[in-house]
């Protein structure tokens, strides 16, 4: 079973800690799934139903709240 981790962070690329813990998480595509929120919704119009997809399909929601 995978954790879906949801990444918020308005500038993930010029991060030190949070980049990082990132970069940690995707050495283990079979623990975690990674959704960074600024990525995937750039023009800031969430689709609210996606994590509730994820977290229907057997995986297990933690959040990550960084800014």
């Amino acid at each position: 079973m995978q954790t879906l981790v949801i990444v918020t962070h308005p500038d993930i690329k010029h991060s030190v800690i949070n980049k990082r813990w990132v970069e940690e998480l995707k050495k283990f595509p079979e623990k975690y799934v990674i959704h960074q929120l600024y990525e995937a919704y750039p023009d800031e119009k969430i689709d609210r139903a996606a994590p509730c997809r994820a977290i229907q399909s057997g995986r297990i929601p933690i959040s990550g709240i960084l800014a």
